[in-house]
Protein backbone atom coordinates (compact mmCIF):
# COMPACT_ATOMS: atom_id res chain seq x y z
CA UNK A 1 0.00 0.00 0.00
CA UNK A 2 3.15 2.48 1.14
CA UNK A 3 4.56 1.71 -2.30
CA UNK A 4 1.35 1.87 -4.39
CA UNK A 5 0.18 5.58 -3.04
CA UNK A 6 4.14 6.88 -3.68
CA UNK A 7 4.02 5.38 -7.37
CA UNK A 8 0.62 7.00 -7.68
CA UNK A 9 1.81 10.65 -6.43
CA UNK A 10 5.22 10.13 -8.92
CA UNK A 11 3.26 9.83 -11.94
CA UNK A 12 0.61 12.42 -11.42
CA UNK A 13 3.72 14.47 -10.70
CA UNK A 14 5.31 13.44 -14.15
CA UNK A 15 2.06 14.18 -16.18
CA UNK A 16 2.37 18.03 -14.86
CA UNK A 17 6.02 18.39 -15.86
CA UNK A 18 6.58 20.54 -18.90
CA UNK A 19 6.72 18.94 -22.38
CA UNK A 20 9.61 19.37 -25.27
CA UNK A 21 8.04 19.43 -28.46
CA UNK A 22 8.12 16.30 -30.37
CA UNK A 23 9.88 16.24 -34.27
CA UNK A 24 10.50 13.59 -35.98
CA UNK A 25 10.14 11.24 -33.21
CA UNK A 26 13.15 12.97 -30.88
CA UNK A 27 13.34 15.14 -28.52
CA UNK A 28 14.43 19.27 -29.10
CA UNK A 29 16.19 20.91 -26.54
CA UNK A 30 13.55 23.81 -26.92
CA UNK A 31 15.97 26.25 -24.99
CA UNK A 32 16.59 23.81 -22.15
CA UNK A 33 20.12 25.55 -20.26
CA UNK A 34 22.71 22.85 -18.90
CA UNK A 35 22.82 21.94 -15.30
CA UNK A 36 25.95 23.24 -13.54
CA UNK A 37 27.48 20.80 -11.11
CA UNK A 38 30.56 20.85 -8.84
CA UNK A 39 32.31 17.88 -10.56
CA UNK A 40 34.53 19.42 -13.14
CA UNK A 41 34.75 15.67 -14.55
CA UNK A 42 31.00 15.48 -15.26
CA UNK A 43 29.95 16.87 -18.71
CA UNK A 44 27.20 19.39 -17.96
CA UNK A 45 23.28 17.48 -17.94
CA UNK A 46 21.89 19.16 -21.09
CA UNK A 47 19.11 16.38 -22.31
CA UNK A 48 15.55 15.86 -21.43
CA UNK A 49 16.05 12.19 -20.10
CA UNK A 50 18.89 14.03 -17.77
CA UNK A 51 16.89 16.63 -16.75
CA UNK A 52 13.75 13.70 -15.49
CA UNK A 53 16.31 11.60 -14.21
CA UNK A 54 17.61 14.24 -11.72
CA UNK A 55 13.95 15.06 -10.71
CA UNK A 56 13.64 11.19 -9.88
CA UNK A 57 16.57 11.61 -7.47
CA UNK A 58 14.89 14.37 -5.98
CA UNK A 59 11.13 13.16 -5.40
CA UNK A 60 12.92 10.08 -4.18
CA UNK A 61 13.77 12.21 -1.10
CA UNK A 62 10.51 13.32 -0.51
CA UNK A 63 8.07 12.22 2.04
CA UNK A 64 4.27 11.23 0.72
CA UNK A 65 3.07 14.45 2.30
CA UNK A 66 5.62 16.21 0.57
CA UNK A 67 4.63 15.01 -2.99
CA UNK A 68 1.06 15.03 -1.73
CA UNK A 69 1.60 19.06 -1.58
CA UNK A 70 4.09 19.44 -4.82
CA UNK A 71 0.99 17.71 -6.60
CA UNK A 72 -1.65 19.97 -5.38
CA UNK A 73 0.36 22.77 -5.97
CA UNK A 74 1.15 22.33 -9.65
CA UNK A 75 -1.99 20.84 -10.06
CA UNK A 76 -3.64 24.31 -9.30
CA UNK A 77 -0.93 26.19 -10.98
CA UNK A 78 -0.40 28.28 -7.51
CA UNK A 79 -3.55 28.91 -7.34
CA UNK A 80 -3.00 27.24 -3.89
CA UNK A 81 0.28 28.56 -3.03
CA UNK A 82 0.82 25.26 0.01
CA UNK A 83 3.29 24.70 1.62
CA UNK A 84 7.27 24.61 2.23
CA UNK A 85 8.78 21.43 0.58
CA UNK A 86 12.09 21.89 2.51
CA UNK A 87 14.97 19.68 2.59
CA UNK A 88 18.58 20.25 4.00
CA UNK A 89 20.21 23.85 3.00
CA UNK A 90 23.17 23.20 0.72
CA UNK A 91 24.32 21.28 -2.56
CA UNK A 92 22.31 17.89 -3.04
CA UNK A 93 24.32 14.51 -4.53
CA UNK A 94 21.23 13.96 -7.54
CA UNK A 95 21.81 11.47 -9.94
CA UNK A 96 25.46 10.83 -9.08
CA UNK A 97 26.11 14.67 -9.59
CA UNK A 98 26.11 18.01 -6.97
CA UNK A 99 23.02 20.05 -7.71
CA UNK A 100 23.53 23.49 -6.63
CA UNK A 101 20.46 24.80 -6.35
CA UNK A 102 18.19 21.96 -6.16
CA UNK A 103 15.35 24.53 -6.40
CA UNK A 104 16.03 25.72 -9.94
CA UNK A 105 16.02 22.04 -10.98
CA UNK A 106 12.45 22.00 -9.85
CA UNK A 107 11.59 25.01 -11.31
CA UNK A 108 12.97 24.13 -14.34
CA UNK A 109 11.31 21.02 -14.83
CA UNK A 110 7.69 22.28 -13.75
CA UNK A 111 7.50 25.71 -14.70
CA UNK A 112 10.64 27.42 -16.54
CA UNK A 113 11.95 25.27 -18.86
CA UNK A 114 14.50 28.33 -20.35
CA UNK A 115 15.50 29.04 -16.47
CA UNK A 116 19.14 28.59 -15.98
CA UNK A 117 20.61 26.37 -13.39
CA UNK A 118 22.47 29.21 -12.02
CA UNK A 119 19.72 32.07 -12.63
CA UNK A 120 19.03 34.12 -8.95
CA UNK A 121 15.69 33.34 -7.85
CA UNK A 122 13.93 35.39 -5.33
CA UNK A 123 11.89 33.88 -2.38
CA UNK A 124 8.17 35.26 -2.50
CA UNK A 125 6.80 36.04 0.90
CA UNK A 126 4.62 33.43 1.87
CA UNK A 127 7.68 30.95 1.84
CA UNK A 128 8.44 30.17 5.76
CA UNK A 129 11.52 27.93 5.20
CA UNK A 130 14.63 29.88 6.47
CA UNK A 131 16.67 26.31 4.42
CA UNK A 132 17.36 27.55 0.29
CA UNK A 133 16.32 24.07 -0.48
CA UNK A 134 12.79 24.88 -0.21
CA UNK A 135 11.42 22.94 -3.48
CA UNK A 136 7.74 24.30 -3.53
CA UNK A 137 8.29 25.80 -7.36
CA UNK A 138 5.61 28.85 -6.45
CA UNK A 139 7.89 29.92 -3.44
CA UNK A 140 10.03 31.22 -5.76
CA UNK A 141 9.55 34.10 -8.91
CA UNK A 142 11.78 34.98 -11.44
CA UNK A 143 13.48 38.35 -11.49
CA UNK A 144 12.70 41.40 -13.71
CA UNK A 145 15.85 43.00 -14.83
CA UNK A 146 15.92 46.93 -13.79
CA UNK A 147 18.60 49.18 -14.55
CA UNK A 148 20.99 49.70 -11.64
CA UNK A 149 20.42 52.62 -9.57
CA UNK A 150 21.27 55.81 -12.37
CA UNK A 151 22.89 59.15 -11.32
CA UNK A 152 22.24 61.23 -9.08
CA UNK A 153 20.62 58.40 -6.65
CA UNK A 154 24.02 56.26 -6.61
CA UNK A 155 26.23 59.29 -5.87
CA UNK A 156 24.23 60.78 -3.39
CA UNK A 157 22.63 57.98 -1.70
CA UNK A 158 25.34 56.98 0.55
CA UNK A 159 25.96 60.10 1.97
CA UNK A 160 22.65 61.05 1.91
CA UNK A 161 20.90 58.09 4.05
CA UNK A 162 21.47 58.29 7.43
CA UNK A 163 21.18 62.23 7.55
CA UNK A 164 17.43 61.92 5.87
CA UNK A 165 16.75 58.98 7.96
CA UNK A 166 16.81 60.90 11.52
CA UNK A 167 14.23 63.52 9.81
CA UNK A 168 10.53 63.76 11.55
CA UNK A 169 8.08 62.48 9.12
CA UNK A 170 6.47 65.10 6.77
CA UNK A 171 2.75 64.42 4.80
CA UNK A 172 1.47 64.52 1.07
CA UNK A 173 -1.78 64.75 -0.36
CA UNK A 174 -2.55 62.04 -4.00
CA UNK A 175 -3.03 63.45 -6.88
CA UNK A 176 -5.74 61.34 -8.35
CA UNK A 177 -7.37 60.06 -5.20
CA UNK A 178 -7.78 63.15 -2.85
CA UNK A 179 -5.71 63.12 0.39
CA UNK A 180 -4.01 60.84 1.37
CA UNK A 181 -1.70 60.54 4.26
CA UNK A 182 1.96 60.20 3.89
CA UNK A 183 4.75 60.32 5.45
CA UNK A 184 8.46 60.83 3.94
CA UNK A 185 9.84 57.68 6.53
CA UNK A 186 7.19 55.65 5.34
CA UNK A 187 7.87 56.06 1.80
CA UNK A 188 11.28 55.94 2.54
CA UNK A 189 11.91 53.02 4.59
CA UNK A 190 13.49 55.06 7.38
CA UNK A 191 13.54 53.65 10.85
CA UNK A 192 12.06 50.23 11.69
CA UNK A 193 9.43 49.44 8.88
CA UNK A 194 7.61 47.10 11.20
CA UNK A 195 6.99 49.49 14.32
CA UNK A 196 5.78 52.79 12.20
CA UNK A 197 2.79 53.92 13.88
CA UNK A 198 0.73 53.50 10.92
CA UNK A 199 -1.77 50.76 11.25
CA UNK A 200 -2.15 50.33 7.42
CA UNK A 201 1.14 50.88 4.67
CA UNK A 202 -1.22 51.65 1.58
CA UNK A 203 -4.64 52.07 0.76
CA UNK A 204 -5.51 50.12 -3.21
CA UNK A 205 -8.03 52.22 -5.12
CA UNK A 206 -8.88 49.78 -8.52
CA UNK A 207 -9.78 51.70 -11.06
CA UNK A 208 -11.48 51.21 -14.53
CA UNK A 209 -10.31 53.21 -17.38
CA UNK A 210 -11.60 56.58 -15.42
CA UNK A 211 -13.59 54.96 -13.03
CA UNK A 212 -12.59 54.26 -9.34
CA UNK A 213 -14.71 51.26 -8.60
CA UNK A 214 -15.30 50.95 -4.61
CA UNK A 215 -13.81 51.93 -1.43
CA UNK A 216 -9.94 52.73 -0.86
CA UNK A 217 -8.99 49.09 1.02
CA UNK A 218 -6.38 49.31 3.92
CA UNK A 219 -3.50 47.08 4.02
CA UNK A 220 -2.49 46.09 7.08
CA UNK A 221 -0.45 42.83 6.57
CA UNK A 222 2.74 42.89 4.96
CA UNK A 223 1.78 40.65 2.21
CA UNK A 224 -1.58 40.98 0.17
CA UNK A 225 -3.43 39.23 -2.80
CA UNK A 226 -5.15 41.08 -5.96
CA UNK A 227 -6.86 38.71 -7.79
CA UNK A 228 -9.80 38.65 -9.76
CA UNK A 229 -10.91 34.63 -8.76
CA UNK A 230 -8.11 32.80 -6.72
CA UNK A 231 -9.08 29.21 -4.53
CA UNK A 232 -8.98 30.03 -1.64
CA UNK A 233 -8.10 33.38 -1.98
CA UNK A 234 -7.67 36.32 0.93
CA UNK A 235 -6.73 39.84 0.13
CA UNK A 236 -8.69 42.04 -2.33
CA UNK A 237 -11.05 40.47 -4.66
CA UNK A 238 -11.94 42.76 -7.28
CA UNK A 239 -14.90 40.52 -8.69
CA UNK A 240 -16.47 41.55 -5.24
CA UNK A 241 -16.07 45.22 -5.80
CA UNK A 242 -17.14 45.06 -10.39
CA UNK A 243 -20.50 45.92 -11.79
CA UNK A 244 -21.93 45.04 -14.98
CA UNK A 245 -20.50 47.21 -17.91
CA UNK A 246 -20.88 47.56 -21.33
CA UNK A 247 -17.31 48.20 -22.14
CA UNK A 248 -15.86 45.29 -23.90
CA UNK A 249 -12.05 46.39 -23.30
CA UNK A 250 -13.01 46.10 -19.49
CA UNK A 251 -14.76 42.99 -19.84
CA UNK A 252 -12.08 41.23 -21.99
CA UNK A 253 -9.45 42.50 -19.35
CA UNK A 254 -11.52 41.17 -16.20
CA UNK A 255 -11.11 38.25 -17.30
CA UNK A 256 -7.13 38.35 -17.81
CA UNK A 257 -7.18 39.04 -14.09
CA UNK A 258 -7.26 35.50 -13.28
CA UNK A 259 -5.08 34.95 -10.04
CA UNK A 260 -3.68 38.25 -10.20
CA UNK A 261 -0.47 39.73 -8.44
CA UNK A 262 0.66 39.69 -4.86
CA UNK A 263 1.99 43.06 -3.02
CA UNK A 264 4.80 42.59 -0.22
CA UNK A 265 5.93 45.27 1.86
CA UNK A 266 9.95 44.03 2.81
CA UNK A 267 12.69 45.40 4.73
CA UNK A 268 14.09 46.82 1.25
CA UNK A 269 11.17 48.17 -0.42
CA UNK A 270 8.00 46.96 -1.56
CA UNK A 271 7.45 43.80 -4.03
CA UNK A 272 5.04 42.91 -6.57
CA UNK A 273 4.60 39.57 -7.81
CA UNK A 274 2.61 38.44 -11.08
CA UNK A 275 0.88 35.30 -9.77
CA UNK A 276 -0.81 35.36 -13.45
CA UNK A 277 0.17 31.80 -15.42
CA UNK A 278 -0.54 33.73 -18.68
CA UNK A 279 -0.93 37.57 -18.53
CA UNK A 280 1.79 40.14 -17.61
CA UNK A 281 1.04 43.52 -15.49
CA UNK A 282 2.66 46.41 -16.53
CA UNK A 283 4.07 48.94 -13.65
CA UNK A 284 4.89 52.24 -12.92
CA UNK A 285 6.68 53.98 -9.53
CA UNK A 286 8.57 56.88 -9.03
CA UNK A 287 11.63 54.64 -8.00
CA UNK A 288 12.04 53.07 -11.47
CA UNK A 289 12.12 56.20 -13.48
CA UNK A 290 15.15 58.53 -13.82
CA UNK A 291 15.09 61.57 -11.62
CA UNK A 292 16.02 63.19 -14.56
CA UNK A 293 13.61 62.34 -16.98
CA UNK A 294 10.28 64.46 -17.92
CA UNK A 295 8.76 61.14 -19.26
CA UNK A 296 7.53 58.09 -17.29
CA UNK A 297 8.67 54.46 -17.80
CA UNK A 298 6.55 51.25 -17.63
CA UNK A 299 7.76 48.21 -16.89
CA UNK A 300 6.50 44.77 -18.15
CA UNK A 301 5.99 42.04 -15.28
CA UNK A 302 5.64 38.43 -16.93
CA UNK A 303 3.73 35.79 -15.45
CA UNK A 304 5.61 34.15 -12.63
CA UNK A 305 8.17 37.11 -12.29
CA UNK A 306 8.65 39.89 -9.54
CA UNK A 307 10.20 43.50 -9.38
CA UNK A 308 11.13 45.71 -7.03
CA UNK A 309 8.26 48.31 -7.22
CA UNK A 310 9.04 50.67 -4.54
CA UNK A 311 13.19 50.97 -3.40
CA UNK A 312 13.31 52.62 -0.14
CA UNK A 313 16.91 53.63 -0.85
CA UNK A 314 16.18 55.59 -3.72
CA UNK A 315 13.13 57.20 -2.74
CA UNK A 316 15.23 58.92 -0.02
CA UNK A 317 17.51 60.38 -2.13
CA UNK A 318 14.24 61.33 -4.54
CA UNK A 319 13.14 63.76 -2.48
CA UNK A 320 16.50 65.13 -2.15
CA UNK A 321 16.73 65.34 -5.65
CA UNK A 322 14.51 67.15 -5.97
CA UNK A 323 15.54 69.80 -3.56
CA UNK A 324 18.96 70.14 -4.67
CA UNK A 325 17.44 71.35 -8.18
CA UNK A 326 15.63 74.09 -6.36
CA UNK A 327 19.02 75.51 -4.57
CA UNK A 328 17.35 74.93 -1.57
CA UNK A 329 18.53 72.21 1.27
CA UNK A 330 16.17 69.63 2.15
CA UNK A 331 16.34 70.42 6.08
CA UNK A 332 15.83 74.43 5.70
CA UNK A 333 12.77 73.60 3.69
CA UNK A 334 10.67 73.06 6.48
CA UNK A 335 9.21 69.56 4.75
CA UNK A 336 10.81 67.93 7.67
CA UNK A 337 9.64 69.98 10.69
CA UNK A 338 7.18 68.19 12.84
CA UNK A 339 7.12 72.04 15.10
CA UNK A 340 5.90 73.52 12.39
CA UNK A 341 2.42 75.16 12.89
CA UNK A 342 0.02 75.20 10.61
CA UNK A 343 1.43 72.41 8.04
CA UNK A 344 3.68 74.70 6.73
CA UNK A 345 6.54 72.13 5.72
CA UNK A 346 4.03 70.21 4.11
CA UNK A 347 2.83 72.97 1.91
CA UNK A 348 6.88 73.78 0.86
CA UNK A 349 7.18 69.83 0.50
CA UNK A 350 4.44 69.97 -2.08
CA UNK A 351 5.73 72.79 -3.99
CA UNK A 352 9.10 70.99 -4.82
CA UNK A 353 8.04 67.22 -4.82
CA UNK A 354 4.86 68.16 -6.96
CA UNK A 355 6.71 70.29 -9.25
CA UNK A 356 7.54 67.44 -12.11
CA UNK A 357 5.80 64.05 -13.69
CA UNK A 358 6.83 62.07 -10.39
CA UNK A 359 4.19 61.64 -7.75
CA UNK A 360 6.35 60.27 -5.18
CA UNK A 361 4.04 57.94 -3.22
CA UNK A 362 1.71 56.50 -5.81
CA UNK A 363 2.37 53.15 -7.72
CA UNK A 364 0.17 52.60 -10.64
CA UNK A 365 -0.60 48.54 -11.77
CA UNK A 366 -2.28 47.35 -14.71
CA UNK A 367 -3.72 43.84 -15.67
CA UNK A 368 -2.78 43.04 -19.14
CA UNK A 369 -2.27 46.34 -20.54
CA UNK A 370 0.39 49.12 -21.36
CA UNK A 371 0.25 52.31 -21.11
CA UNK A 372 3.32 55.24 -21.96
CA UNK A 373 5.23 56.03 -25.17
CA UNK A 374 5.61 52.30 -26.23
CA UNK A 375 1.79 51.56 -26.41
CA UNK A 376 -1.21 53.58 -28.09
CA UNK A 377 -2.71 53.98 -24.57
CA UNK A 378 -0.69 57.14 -23.11
CA UNK A 379 -2.12 57.30 -20.39
CA UNK A 380 -3.04 55.01 -17.40
CA UNK A 381 -6.81 55.90 -17.41
CA UNK A 382 -6.61 54.28 -20.37
CA UNK A 383 -5.67 51.04 -19.25
CA UNK A 384 -9.00 49.06 -18.81
CA UNK A 385 -8.21 47.97 -15.25
CA UNK A 386 -5.68 48.76 -12.99
CA UNK A 387 -4.57 49.47 -9.56
CA UNK A 388 -3.12 52.37 -7.40
CA UNK A 389 -1.41 52.15 -4.14
CA UNK A 390 -1.12 54.74 -2.12
CA UNK A 391 1.92 54.49 0.83
CA UNK A 392 -0.05 55.79 3.46
CA UNK A 393 0.52 56.66 7.52
CA UNK A 394 -1.85 58.14 10.03
CA UNK A 395 -2.34 61.69 11.07
CA UNK A 396 -0.08 62.55 13.99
Amino acid sequence: MFGSRRSTLIKRLNKLRIRHHETDGSLETCGVLPIHTDDDTAPPITHEYQLKSTCHSLLKRLTEAQLETLAGVLETQGGDIGQCITLPPGPLKLGGKTVNKPMNVVCQNWRWRDLSSEEDLKRIQCCTSMSTNCLNPYHWSRLVNVPDIPPPYEEEAEKNKTRIESHQESRQESTETGLTPFGFNEMTGGGDYRSLHSQYWCHLAYWELRQRVGRLFPVQDDTINIFQDLPHGTGLCLEILQKATETEAVKRTREKIGMGICLSRESDGIWAYNRSTTYPVFVNSPTLDSPTSKTFTVYRLPPGYSIKIYDYDVARVLLQTKFKDTGQDYEDSGCTSSSTPGGVGVASCRQYVDSGPIDPHAIRISFAKGWGGSYSRQIITSCPCWIEVLLNVPHR
